[in-house]
């Protein structure tokens, strides 16, 4: 149930909103608790209560649209603007119209009552690290900037993410043109020399080799397309389910090339999140489960999960990460280790994600430099097998 609430803080601050609990009570001590003196509180009624409507279910909002959002709104904030009053002006821009929907609705949402974290729970639009990291600037007063890291932070995955797409798309148009070319050749050419060389007696064993592979190509060459776009458009659907995702992130754990790649996107995002959720006063296991659900990797979540376990029986975090080296590695063990013999636990968390951002980077750049020789030699082994067993076929005549 939600109850909507006026109260007031120590300095004499008043304080208007939503908060979510089981009863009056349970709320009314949710706002003791956060040091608010309660003047009033009445169950809302979210038929009537004259609330933001509900985004459309085709409301999509970009990555890129959020780091922009982050950024004005943090810019705005900082210069002494009501969240009010910046929202407003974020919602005549040209952001798109995803986003100008859900300024709108925020805008909406705060005007009934609701806190900016609340608001953007509502929406749905926002993932649940991002509301709590707004929830917990609401109370310490440090919007401007927790909206600031946000933006970094998004503009950093961008950034990152279209430096990958860049190095993938020349290995994905290189293979797929190889495949074409193979499926020719199976299929049109190969075909036309074997009724010049007639039977595969005596011919070089490279010739007849050739042919086989031609008359194989031939009977299966829609299933093995067929295979390609299933497995193109299948993966992405096996990922949404939980068996499906955590099969396909343990291989991706495992596979030549990009294991590594993909363990030190998770260690950045581990590690970064936490240190600026623990930065901003968020508990030590709510922040774990909050981490746990924006990792985007169901084997590293599982392992999160574990931690958490363990943390809320009194064990200590390093000493739990010890025992999953699969995910965490020595180094950032004993870097959480000091950080909680120091009480620095941020600080330590933040310069690990530097690290293993560079890390990251390095294997990006290892990885396209790898793909681009390995293609043109299985490219240039593949038309140098056709040639050559064919011009060895037609020297067998004579």
């Amino acid at each position: 149930m939600q109850y909507t609430y006026h109260a007031y803080t120590p300095a004499g601050e008043e304080k208007r909103g939503r908060v979510d609990a089981d009863s009056v009570d349970i709320a009314r001590q949710k706002l003791v608790d956060k040091g608010l003196y309660v003047a009033s509180m009445e169950k809302t009624n979210r038929a009537t209560s004259g609330g933001a409507p509900p985004l459309s279910v085709f409301t999509r909002v970009g990555k890129k649209e959020l780091a922009l959002f982050f950024r004005q709104l943090s810019v705005m904030l900082r210069a002494g603007v009501t969240i009010v009053h910046a929202l407003t002006v974020l919602q005549r821009q040209s952001f798109g119209r995803g986003m100008t929907g859900v300024t709108t609705y925020l805008l909406s949402s705060l005007e009934s009552g609701s806190s900016l974290s609340e608001s953007m729970k509502e929406s749905r639009r926002f993932s649940l690290y991002d509301v709590s990291m707004v929830a917990s600037a609401e109370e310490s007063g440090e919007l401007d900037q927790i909206c600031c890291i946000l933006a970094d932070q998004m503009e950093k995955r961008h950034a990152f993410k279209a430096q990958f797409i860049t190095g993938m798309i020349y290995p994905a148009v290189v293979t797929l043109f190889s495949v074409v070319v193979i499926i020719i050749l199976s299929v049109f050419v190969v075909p036309q020399f074997a009724e010049i060389l007639g039977g595969q007696e005596g011919l070089p064993a490279l010739t007849r080799s050739l042919m086989i592979f031609s008359e194989w190509m031939q009977e299966y060459w829609g299933a093995i397309l067929l295979g390609i776009f299933g497995t193109l458009f299948g993966v992405p659907l096996i990922k949404k389910t939980r068996e499906g995702s955590y099969f396909i992130d343990s291989v991706a754990l495992h596979m030549p090339l990009i294991s590594k790649l993909v363990r030190s996107a998770v260690l950045v995002q581990f590690s970064r999140n936490m240190s600026v959720l623990l930065r901003s006063g968020v508990p030590l296991s709510d922040g774990l489960l909050t981490v746990r659900d924006t990792l985007g990797n169901a084997v590293a979540a599982q392992h999160i999960s574990t931690v958490h376990e363990q943390v809320i029986t009194g064990d200590s975090m390093a000493e739990t990460m010890r025992t999953i080296p699969r995910i965490f590695p020595p180094m950032l063990v004993e870097m959480v280790a000091t950080g909680e013999e120091t009480g620095s636990m941020d600080e330590v968390l933040i310069l690990c994600s530097e690290i293993y951002e560079q890390q990251m980077d390095q294997a990006v750049k290892r990885m396209n430099a790898l793909l681009e020789p390995l293609l043109i030699l299985i490219i240039g082994g593949l038309v140098g097998y056709v040639v050559i067993a064919l011009i060895t076929g037609v020297l067998s005549l004579y």
